[in-house]
């Protein structure tokens, strides 16, 4: 089993913004690393987690990054809106300069459910690489979940829902 997989996490969309953060108390990027590990895909060679790590809350996060080894990327806001959509831009940057300059990964983890994702992640499939979404399924982008190859659902604390994976069918083409 080679490294073969990038793990893009989008903290502000995890947690429900960084006004509210109303998702962050029950977060748990371990558990959604291993609903990753639970698709078979390989091995984990890249994790990203995009956020301003300046945000006092964000600290009960440390130890998940600390024990996945996940590289906490810093990211300040660069307009009126403190910290909107500021991550967004550069997991997209990220995603697809990975893509084009190693090979070997074949796997992109999207962990959001922004649909500002989607034009990403039908990118990732013209290059030829597998998309796996990851969100809440009460606030997912119906456009990312259909052009995701396996969707994992969180719990949602505030539907809560529990964790399950869904994969869209095998004849769908992206164009």
């Amino acid at each position: 089993m080679q490294f073969d997989t990038a793990i893009f996490y989008d903290i502000e969309n995890l947690i429900g913004g960084y006004s509210k953060a109303e998702m962050l108390p029950s977060l748990s990027l371990i558990d959604i690393n291993r609903s990753v590990n639970e698709l078979d895909i390989g091995k984990v060679a890249i994790q990203r987690a995009y956020a301003n790590w300046n945000t006092p809350r964000l600290n009960i996060l440390r130890d998940d990054i600390v024990t996945l080894g996940i590289n906490p990327v810093q990211m300040f806001g660069f307009g009126r809106g403190a910290d909107k959509n500021a991550s967004d831009i550069q997991m997209v940057i990220d995603a697809i300069d990975i893509a084009c300059n190693r090979s070997n990964i074949n796997n992109f983890v999207i962990v959001s459910g922004d649909g500002g994702f989607s034009p990403l992640a039908i990118k990732l499939h013209e290059y030829g690489k597998r998309v796996i979404g990851v969100g809440y399924q009460r606030i997912t982008n119906k456009v990312l979940e259909s052009v995701c190859d396996d969707f994992i659902w969180l719990y949602d604390p505030i539907a809560q829902k529990p964790v399950e994976v869904s994969t869209v069918p095998s004849n769908q083409t992206y164009s």
